[in-house]
């Protein structure tokens, strides 16, 4: 299975629908830093959870997301339901999270976001540190930038 299959759709540069760079893009987690062996672990057990559930698997080292699409998802919601957005596939909001959401959390989440959604699972400590990671880089990005736009 290709790599954009395994993720549903969703490539490792983040979001389908536009090239990587369009529109400024963040890294979800470092595909440099090395693994440590509990996170290995939980990979190889998230990996396992997936296939026995039928659901897509998605390593997020190394994948990138546009700030476009991590906007779309409210920072309360992605630490709320440890989520988060990966672009668009057949016009679904991608979203990796750690367990299947129950029929009514995805009816909740399409109200919220305003999109049909696709779910894709990733490793629950992966989560937890992309969406630390992600929206402490998405403010910080915002306010260089209006600082930037105020300067000029």
């Amino acid at each position: 299975m290709a790599p954009d299959e395994e993720a549903g759709g969703i490539g490792p540069q983040g979001g389908a629908g536009g090239s990587p760079g369009e529109v400024s893009d963040l890294e979800i987690l470092s595909a440099d830093e090395r693994r440590s062996p509990q996170e290995i672990a939980e990979l190889s057990a998230a990996e396992r959870h997936a296939a026995r559930l039928g659901f897509p698997f998605v390593d997020l080292r190394g994948r990138r997301v546009r700030r476009d699409i991590l906007g779309l998802v409210p920072d309360a919601l992605a630490r709320d339901y440890l989520l988060i957005p990966l672009g668009f596939s057949e016009e679904r909001l991608v979203l990796a999270m750690a367990n299947p959401p129950s029929p009514d959390l995805s009816d909740r989440l399409r109200f919220a976001l305003d999109h049909s959604i696709r779910v894709v699972l990733a490793a629950e400590c992966q989560l937890r540190a992309a969406v630390r990671s992600l929206y402490q880089q998405a403010e910080s990005g915002g306010s260089q930038e209006a600082m930037r736009d105020s300067a000029g």
